[in-house]
Parts: C-alpha cells; structure tokens; sequence
C-alpha cells in the first residue's frame, strides 16, 4: 500500500464522486421508481444503489459496464493517441451541452477477431434487438477493450475506418491550434472511438457505448 495524500481530501473526493455518480444515473434512467405502490414503500426520500439501477434500466449490468468503461477510458494508462475518446472528457461534455435530449446504452463481449465483424454481426444486431436505430443517434461514443496483446495500432485503424471515427493530421493541427489559442476545440464528429486494456477478456473484445440524441 502506499500512502494517501490526504485522508479528508480523499474521504471529500470519494463522497462527492458517489453523489455526482448517483445523480448521473438517475437523471439518465428509464423507469421512474415510485416512492409508494400500490400503498407499499419502496424507498423513503432516497433510492438505494440497487434500486437505482435494477429498478430503473431494463439492462442495468449493460447500463453500469457502458458506464464503467466510459470512465476507463478517461483513464486508460495504455495511451493510443491525443484525439481518440481516450483522456478527452470534453467530447462527451460538449455534445451533452449542445441540448442531447435522449440516450441510450450499449455493452457486448464478442468472440468475433475483426472489428467490423464484430460491429456488423454483434453489435448492429444487438442495438435492433433492444429496438435501438442507431440510424437516430446524433453522436456515438464507443469504447472498444481487448487484451493487451490485441490493443494494436491495427485494431485502432480498423475501428477508425469502419466508424468514421478518429481525426485526420489537418483536423488534429485545427484543434491543436484552437487548444493553443485559447479557444473552444469543437469537431463535428458522429462518432468518437477509445481503447482500453482488460487481460480478463482474452481472445474477446467489449464494445461498450453511449448514444446521444
């Protein structure tokens, strides 16, 4: 073990990343729990954990492992580049600030070796069976994981190419600039793509993602 910094820093942080976490998925739910039904108290003023979540998503381990890997790739340590979905918070901030009024989930453990098989014959397949049309979303965001012999520049190329997502050498020099300048870095991608590393999976890969419209 090593030592913490500061115990009430830590223990501030730590309560105010669970509350923030809390609010974040109830705002983001697809049921409403009820307090009472049918003259039953399911909660007195504040929903617990499991209620937030089995009670309030149809796919609640979906919704918590898209959720996870979301803020994975905020943190992946194996970094694969500067303007992937990895280390960007602001590509989600800024879609969410521009009005996104409907959202949805995503996260599947496929077999499949090949990006784009895994994209065309599980994940489109799985988004139609939970009556997504994916067709409707306004921005993706996709957080692909593999082990890490698998997280090559091969799979990143792939991915980019199939999604249309990543940035050309002229868009990165644009937002660099803008970065530089001091000024709003904007992009008008439908798509965002990040990689993380997990051994668990194997030879599989999870395709986490978040859909905003």
């Amino acid at each position: 073990m090593h030592k913490i910094t500061s115990t009430e820093e830590c223990l501030s942080n730590f309560t105010s990343t669970f509350n923030s976490l809390y609010s974040l998925i109830e705002s983001t739910r697809e049921d409403e729990l009820p307090e009472k039904q049918d003259g039953v108290t399911s909660y007195v003023g504040f929903k617990s954990g499991f209620q937030l979540t089995g009670r309030q998503y149809d796919r609640p381990h979906e919704y918590l492992q898209s959720l996870l890997d979301i803020v994975r790739v905020q943190y992946e340590p194996a970094l694969v580049g500067t303007y992937f979905l990895n280390s960007n918070i602001g590509f989600i901030e800024e879609h969410l600030s521009n009005g996104a009024s409907k959202f949805g989930y995503a996260s599947i453990i496929t077999e499949h070796q090949d990006f784009k098989d895994a994209w065309e014959r599980s994940v489109i397949p799985h988004l139609s069976e939970i009556n997504y049309k994916i067709e409707e979303a306004t921005v993706i965001f996709v957080v692909v994981t593999v082990s890490r012999d698998r997280h090559t520049a091969d799979l990143i190329a792939s991915t980019n190419n199939h999604l249309g997502s990543g940035f050309t050498a002229d868009e990165a020099i644009r937002m660099f600039k803008d970065g530089l300048a001091g000024e709003e870095v904007t992009t008008d991608k439908q798509v965002y793509s990040g990689f993380c590393v997990d051994e668990a999976l194997d030879k599989r890969m999870r395709i986490s993602l978040w859909l905003l419209a």
